[in-house]
């Protein structure tokens, strides 16, 4: 699992689930970051949050942020039970199936980037 705030999902879960579920995330762990723990939950309206990155307030079932936060259920980076909306901890490695659906440059670049951090944490 790879830090919220951690260039890893831009690079590489960035082009997975998209630039709004990306900016959703990235929201709703700052909002997170900023509050302490013992203020979780947190409530966040869901207008506030489809403001903040950039998408229309409505709550329809084919709105920009009902639909967000189905991929980022689907991609298990969330989890959607009827007004709470739980987010994962951080971004987690690619799946082999995922990592497939890289152009193959970025491909490349994950492969490379994933073994060096592997020969990093084996000399510490």
């Amino acid at each position: 699992m790879v830090d919220l705030g951690d260039d890893y999902g831009r690079r590489y879960w960035l082009p997975i689930i998209g630039p709004t579920c990306y900016l959703l995330a990235q929201q709703l762990g700052d909002t997170l970051t900023r509050s302490s723990e013992s203020a979780h939950p947190v409530t966040v309206p869901a207008s506030r949050l489809a403001e903040a990155v950039g998408i229309g307030g409505s709550l329809g079932p084919h709105a920009p942020l009902v639909r967000s936060i189905a991929r980022l259920a689907l991609f298990d980076l969330a989890i959607a039970d009827d007004d709470v909306l739980a987010l994962s901890a951080g971004w987690p490695l690619l799946s082999h199936r995922q990592h497939r659906r890289l152009p193959a440059w970025l491909a490349e670049q994950h492969t490379s980037d994933l073994a060096h951090a592997i020969d990093t944490r084996r000399s510490a």
